[in-house]
């Protein structure tokens, strides 16, 4: 978004209109000052006037969502990105989550939160500035006073909204910070390297239930100077440590986790008219997924994927929207949940195997229960809109609530 503010900054000047300018070079003024006026007015239009689409597969009333599984679980794994512009009292999706984790501790369940990045808004965890701390402390607060476990991976904006050292300075800085905290919190994968990483999800027997793997996509993106104890340590190295860690995984689902999705409906997914065309235009801003980094990695993750032996489900964040995708690659079926609505809204809308989407925030959660059963529960704050297309059947208006229910498994 920054990058394509820059270039409205740097295209539309009014004194391109000015008339000693147009006397002096007049095609060349009127041209590039129209290009300008132009980009301005569909960059607002874009903003203002895009839908906040709202799809469910299950909100027909001849389709309804699978009723809400029993208190029985062996684990619950929630999902919530972007969550670091606001701080807990002002965040009523953190105060929901924390309620929810909470209720959970008390009754022996294993918890662990997968905050999917941008944990930090706008440029990470700067020296200095305790503001930024108060901001990672809210999401802390979701799991701090419990057993459960947090899990924050990196995102663009962790990476100091894209700069190479100075963002491994603020990605080893919020390392730093998390350890520092009284909970069970910490930063993968580890050290600024870019994974994978491997976290079992188990049971309060100890027993497999899932395995986690942590991949730090915006190290993708920016290749920056990386530790030599990293391993992998190069770019080429990602994706073969990749293979071989689902290779060697046990024999249950697999739950991909990083900060930016392989499927969306949302801005960064290039389906909003004036966006898309500027992109055609002008390249696209690197966190698109039409960037051609952004592009290579998606080709690659799929490929992988597709030949991976266990089910695969892809959480990530980046667009500020919740969406359930299903994608059919070759030889597997992979899931695609989006959940970066922790502390802002976007539009978002249905594409392709979409089973679920709103521009709503909230947060999604995965219940595993015996017999290696899961369920996904998508919970949201309904809007007036989201109760009149029955996507929050009952609901009320400004509160949070489960509004989708799916059995995964």
């Amino acid at each position: 978004m920054v990058g394509y503010i820059r270039l409205l900054l740097h295209l539309f000047n009014p004194r391109d209109f000015s008339m000693a300018r147009v006397f002096r070079s007049p095609k060349k003024s009127l041209q590039r000052g129209t290009v300008g006026l132009l980009l301005a007015v569909g960059w607002a239009v874009t903003t203002t006037c895009a839908t906040y689409q709202l799809y469910s597969d299950c909100a027909a009333p001849s389709s309804p969502c699978p009723p809400e599984g029993p208190d029985d679980q062996d684990a619950v794994l929630f999902l919530i990105g972007d969550a670091g512009d606001k701080e807990f009292d002002d965040n009523p999706v953190l105060q929901h989550l924390k309620t929810a984790v909470t209720e959970l501790d008390e009754r022996g369940v294993s918890t662990t939160v997968l905050f999917l990045g941008d944990n930090v808004y706008d440029a990470g965890v700067r020296e200095g500035y305790p503001e930024d701390l108060r901001l990672l402390g809210a999401q802390v607060e979701v799991v701090a006073g419990t057993s459960a476990k947090g899990i924050f991976v990196p995102g663009n904006h962790d990476w100091a909204n894209g700069a190479r050292e100075e963002g491994l300075e603020r990605i080893l800085n919020q390392a730093e910070a998390l350890e520092a905290f009284d909970a069970d919190v910490s930063l993968r994968p580890r050290s600024g390297c870019p994974g994978p990483e491997r976290e079992n999800l188990v049971d309060s027997r100890g027993r497999i239930l899932a395995t986690l793997v942590l991949l730090d996509t915006s190290w993708w993106m920016l290749e920056p100077s990386t530790d030599p104890a990293c391993n992998p340590s190069m770019k080429a190295d990602v994706i073969p440590a990749l293979e071989r860690m689902l290779s060697e995984a046990p024999d249950v689902p697999v739950i991909v986790a990083a900060h930016h999705p392989l499927k969306s409906g949302g801005p960064h997914g290039g389906n909003f008219g004036f966006k898309k065309w500027l992109g055609n235009q002008f390249g696209s801003s690197s966190g698109d997924l039409n960037a051609p980094e952004y592009r290579t990695l998606i080709d690659s993750l799929s490929a992988v994927f597709g030949r991976a032996s266990q089910p695969i489900i892809y959480a990530a964040g980046h667009e500020h929207s919740l969406q359930v995708i299903d994608e059919a690659v070759v030889g597997a079926s992979v899931l695609h949940l989006v959940s970066g609505s922790g502390s802002k809204v976007t539009a978002a809308e249905a594409i392709e195997g979409s089973r679920f989407v709103a521009g709503l925030p909230g947060y999604m959660r995965l219940d595993f229960r015996s017999g290696g059963r899961i369920q996904l529960s998508v919970v949201a704050e309904c809007s007036v809109e989201a109760v009149d297309a029955n996507i929050c059947p009952g609901g009320v208006p400004g509160r949070l609530q489960g509004v989708y229910r799916a059995r995964v498994r």
